[in-house]
């Protein structure tokens, strides 16, 4: 094999354990939050986080639960993760976020960093 087949294997193979993980964590902070609100999507861009729908429930989630959120919105728009963050007056980086939850939750975004396609 060559080194891009070597590199192209490896890209998809990093996709699919993402993509993986991100169902995972979809189901854990609600999969009404990402759309189109169903865990059928086969690659996570499907299942993009919804600002709109998410911002009104973090005023009402459990800390870890918030969190939890921000940490997976943080891997589509880390920004914009940042600002809610700060509104909610919650730590900005994913791993400020991570500290809190639970270790479910912990092993999802470790999964999440490890086999992040964007790297």
């Amino acid at each position: 094999m060559t080194a891009l087949t070597d590199l192209l294997i490896h890209a998809y193979h990093n996709s699919a354990l993402f993509t993986e993980a991100w169902k995972e964590g979809v189901q854990l902070a609600g999969v009404e939050c990402f759309g189109p609100g169903d865990l059928t999507a086969t690659d996570y861009q499907e299942l993009r986080p919804i600002r709109d729908v998410i911002e009104p429930y973090l005023g009402v989630m459990s800390p870890g639960q918030a969190y939890f959120m921000l940490a997976m919105y943080s891997f589509f728009n880390d920004e914009v993760a940042g600002e809610m963050a700060e509104r909610f007056d919650a730590p900005r980086s994913v791993l400020g976020l991570t500290w809190r939850l639970d270790d479910h939750r912990r092993a999802i975004i470790a999964r999440l960093l490890v086999h992040y396609p964007g790297w």
